[in-house]
């Protein structure tokens, strides 16, 4: 047997194995499908079937989510919100351009982010599915009752999800996890070291923040859970920072006994094997008597014993509080404020987020428009295609481009043989459920999905219209489409990898930007430790997209010197972070050295690039009696100097291009 023979059947079986797991997955999914197409037909007809493909997209975002009784509650309303808002948007042009300008926009920046990149699309795809025929006002009160009953399937689908993965997965990843941080720190008490352990412990704070995210309500009304993530993951960034400063191997032996990993391991295993809140606060005293007795020379191991447990204690004080009780007003509960903040920083070119919400609502509008203006049959289509053709990648966006006319064109050729052949409605209904299932088995953006999603959609046009007319229809619409998005992609806000990367390093800085201000606004006021976590979580999430597009270059050269300037930033933003922590969590820090920290602080913020101020700063450094602050403040300069050298953020950018 030849080796190309050999690799050829190894794809096969990988394949086969990829698609039957696929399969197996999408079982639920394919299942809500069923229900609500045997249901609606039966008591909407045919012509009300645009809301099953929302629900069951927003079923395949949720699930994967945690949800709870208000969310399910969310979710229903929206859904009918977005019904009569897309009602309204057919109603004549200037509510269609509105509408179209500011609906999808809004749903793209609250249900987008970089853990859940189409977190938009069920949401986006009730708005624009809805509008694409215009409804006199009787048979939108059916439609609206169609969407009444399809959310109410859609909810009760989510909670029988949640109740299933919670019989059958009932162990929480921070168990799993305090086991793997007990055997690192044996590891490294053993003299193990370096990018191996960096690289685990990396991997399990990334784990936490894509928890947190998944957890994340879109009006910030956070809940235990997701603030014991957030925990879990700056304990993980102490064991990343350590790594990423060879200092503290210096220390050991000479100045700090390598068995305290040992006794920090044996601290997590406790913290694992605690079950009641009872359990919880003991050992946070026992943490909290150690805090107090136990004396590590200033330098690195300081900073990282000092700060490794003040987050358990924080940790244990989390798991072992009740559950806050929820306001009478629900509004209440929702920080107004820090969510008016979040969509002002939203606003930015240099998120992929706002680059994609203006691509999306140009395509929309124009589409749109042009369909309620012309009002011709399916001409609809033209902004159904645009909209599945349209992604936050741009690479993605261009495959689809690719792969959806060969799709297309075949299965409007097997529509055309397969309707000639059926002997009755109910056999073209079995069929096309059958397409369906299949679809949803198939990889996302395939020509092969695009083949399914097309004989589908045409043996349910057959039912009003001939067949080959149709697929000429749909054929042409595509083609269209596809013209409309390619001219988007290219001149509004484009997305192509090497401008978000771009964008990413911008992102980066201001990010170093907004920690030193809330460094400044925790030294005299009050810590949320909730919004240091977002902090970081937002970096690492940020900081990972940018270094896969460095791992991508082919060139080694530029390969290995963009993952040093990222690396440089990410250690500039650890020692921000550990900053922080010594200046509002060591008691050990006075008020002289706290005012010198304020005033340090503010320059690092409005000069985030080294220059000739660092120099007085680093004089200031070394006045301050607190020396681990002065060390790590020391270490941060050192960065600076050495960003500062390596360029801004487009001379980055263009090194990496």
């Amino acid at each position: 047997m030849s080796l190309s023979h050999a690799f050829d059947i190894e794809h096969i079986k990988q394949v086969v194995a990829s698609t039957r797991q696929r399969a197996v997955n999408m079982v639920p999914v394919i299942i809500l499908y069923v229900v609500l197409f045997c249901g609606i037909t039966a008591l909407f007809g045919v012509g009300h079937m645009m809301v099953i493909s929302c629900a069951v997209c927003i079923f395949m975002n949720r699930k994967v989510r945690e949800n709870n009784a208000s969310m399910c509650a969310a979710i229903f309303f929206m859904m009918i919100l977005l019904a009569v808002l897309a009602y309204v948007a057919t109603l004549n042009l200037f509510w269609c351009i509105l509408l179209n300008a500011t609906v999808p926009f809004a749903l793209v920046l609250t249900n987008m982010n970089r853990v859940m990149p189409k977190g938009y699309f069920g949401f986006v795809m009730t708005f624009v599915f809805l509008e694409l025929r215009p409804l006199p006002f009787d048979e939108f009160l059916i439609q609206l009752q169609t969407v009444v009953f399809a959310a109410a399937v859609l909810v009760a689908a989510i909670a029988l999800w949640h109740a299933w993965q919670q019989r059958t997965h009932p162990g929480d990843i921070t168990s799993a996890s305090l086991d793997a941080l007990a055997d690192i720190l044996d590891r490294m008490a053993a003299g193990e070291h370096g990018h191996e352990i960096a690289r685990e412990c990396l991997e399990l704070e990334r784990e936490f923040d894509r928890l947190r995210i998944k957890r994340h309500h879109a009006l910030r009304q956070r809940d235990r859970r997701e603030y014991a993530y957030t925990m879990y993951a700056i304990l993980f960034q102490r064991l990343v920072y350590l790594h990423s400063d060879d200092a503290w191997r210096a220390e050991l032996g000479e100045r700090v006994d390598p068995d305290m990993f040992h006794e920090l391991a044996l601290i997590v295993r406790q913290v694992r094997a605690a079950r009641t809140p009872e359990d919880y606060a003991r050992i946070a005293r026992i943490i909290q008597i150690i805090l107090y007795v136990v004396e590590v020379p200033a330098g690195r191991m300081r900073v990282f014993f000092r700060s490794f447990l003040h987050m358990l204690v924080l940790i244990l004080r989390v798991e072992s509080s009740p559950a806050a009780q929820a306001p009478r007003a629900p509004w209440r509960a929702v920080p107004w404020r820090e969510l008016v903040e979040d969509a002002r920083q939203s606003i930015n070119l240099d998120s992929f987020e706002f680059r994609f919400a203006c691509r999306l609502s140009v395509v929309l509008v124009i589409s749109c428009s042009l369909n309620l203006v012309l009002g011709i049959e399916y001409f609809y289509w033209i902004t159904l295609n645009s909209f599945i053709l349209l992604m936050p990648s741009y690479e993605e966006s261009t495959h689809r481009m690719r792969t959806r006319p060969v799709g297309t064109a075949i299965g409007c050729v097997a529509s055309v043989a397969i309707a000639h052949l059926l002997p009755s409605t109910f056999a073209l209904f079995a069929v096309s459920l059958t397409l369906i299932a299949c679809m949803y088995c198939c990889t996302p953006g395939s020509w092969v999905q695009a083949v399914f999603a097309t004989t589908f959609a045409m043996l349910m046009v057959s039912l009003t219209l001939d067949t080959a007319t149709a697929a000429w229809m749909r054929l042409l619409s595509v083609l269209i489409a596809v013209g409309l998005v390619l001219l988007v992609n290219r001149f509004v806000a484009p997305s192509r990898r090497d401008r978000v990367f771009t964008g990413n390093i911008h992102l980066l800085e201001d990010q170093l930007q907004t920690y030193w201000q809330y460094v400044r606004d925790t030294i005299y006021g009050e810590v949320d430790l909730a919004r240091s976590g977002e902090l970081l979580t937002q970096f690492h999430l940020i900081y990972a997209e940018a270094l896969d597009f460095a791992d991508s270059l082919p060139d080694e050269g530029a390969r290995e010197a963009t993952r040093d300037r990222l690396a440089t930033l990410w250690r500039m933003f650890a020692e921000v972070e550990a900053v922080e922590y010594i200046a509002v969590a060591d008691d050990k820090v006075e008020d002289r050295d706290l005012g010198t920290l304020w005033r340090m602080a503010g320059v690092f913020h409005d000069r985030p690039r080294s220059d000739a101020a660092y120099d007085l700063l680093r004089r200031l450094a070394a006045s301050m009696r607190c020396r681990s602050l002065a060390y790590t403040l020391d270490h941060y300069i050192d960065d600076a100097a050495r960003y500062a050298k390596l360029g801004g953020p487009d001379d980055v950018a263009q090194a990496a291009v």
